[in-house]
């Protein structure tokens, strides 16, 4: 008998509903409502949870019933939007690398929460842990996968829910995934906001037939694997000479919101706050009159506009080109 208590107790037990039982296996649930603890930080991991928040407290038969929140300590760069929100609807929370009790848990999810979570924490939950990712997975691995697709002007971009593995970043399998249209000149901040959205509707359709869709999940691609790494500083600095209009632009509405572009000024950092686009005709017509160079600088009197001229793009110099053979 006393051998028999010894191999439990190794095994892990924990108590749960009034009840000692095995941690695991023993705890599983096959249908919801499902037990969830939620890993996220800024705008858009508050768009999932405020999902799942939903879930729980709607309706007679909620598809949640119990939902905690672990979050980092300090702000990110993003801002803490989870606590915020957590702590407006009451819902516990941890402060990383605090989890509380996990094996009380069905599933984890995470979104935008930047921390890889350890092997042994991941067991902790019969269903594994959910992550939901806004980009079309293996495109834009990592941290920024949102800037990094406004940044390279990307058409389509998309959500993947995918089961997360240990060590690494965004290799686990893909549970679903949906593609999306980028609109035209939308920023990172806007872009977030309508992913965040879809990946919320995404994540409660996973969680409704939750066994099945896990039966159901696919390994990545081996191939068009891309990289999204963290924003820093160094990527808001802009090369004139090196860059088109464009692509200042595009770096605008991908890093804008969190910081200005910055450039050199006769030896002194400016800050660009607010860049416009403007009629593709004018700045030719300025350069050709003022004999502008990239980074150099014309004042527009008449539009109250400060303006630098860029690198030409491979296109602009062939359309101008079939202009004077005309």
């Amino acid at each position: 008998m006393r051998g028999r208590l010894l191999r439990a107790w190794r095994g892990g037990w924990s108590c749960g509903r009034g009840r000692a039982t095995v941690a695991g296996e023993a705890q599983r649930r096959e249908k919801p409502p499902w037990r969830v603890l939620f890993f996220g930080t800024d705008g858009f991991a508050a768009e999932i949870l405020r999902a799942l928040r939903v879930a729980r407290d709607l309706g007679p038969d909620p598809l949640v019933d119990r939902l905690e929140v672990v979050t980092l300590q300090s702000p990110p760069l993003k801002g803490h939007a989870v606590k915020k929100y957590a702590e407006q609807f009451l819902l516990p929370v941890y402060l990383w690398p605090e989890t509380g009790p996990c094996e009380n848990f069905d599933v984890g999810v995470v979104a935008s929460f930047g921390r890889l979570l350890s092997k042994d924490l991941i067991l902790k939950f019969p269903y594994g842990v959910l992550n939901v990712h806004p980009s079309c997975l293996p495109r834009w691995r990592g941290p920024a996968p949102i800037v990094h697709t406004v940044l390279h002007g990307d058409p389509v971009t998309g959500v993947t829910i995918m089961q997360i593995r240990p060590k690494r970043f965004d290799v686990g399998p893909i549970i679903r995934q949906e593609t999306f249209a980028v609109p035209a000149r939308c920023s990172a901040k806007e872009l977030e906001s309508l992913l965040s959205k879809l990946g919320a509707d995404m994540l409660v359709a996973v969680l409704q037939n939750l066994p099945e869709c896990l039966r159901n999940k696919k390994e990545q691609l081996k191939e068009g694997v891309t990289l999204a790494p963290k924003v820093t500083v160094s990527m808001s600095y802009v090369q004139w000479e090196e860059q088109t209009s464009e692509q200042v632009l595009q770096m605008h509405r991908a890093l804008g919101a969190m910081m200005p572009l910055q450039t050199l000024w006769m030896g002194t950092v400016v800050k660009l706050l607010d860049l416009v686009d403007v009629d593709t005709g004018l700045p030719d017509r300025l350069a050709a009159e003022h004999g502008a160079t990239p980074g150099s600088v014309v004042y527009h009197k008449r539009l109250q506009t400060l303006m630098v001229c860029c690198k030409r793009c491979c296109c602009e110099d062939k359309r101008k080109k079939n202009e004077d053979g005309r």
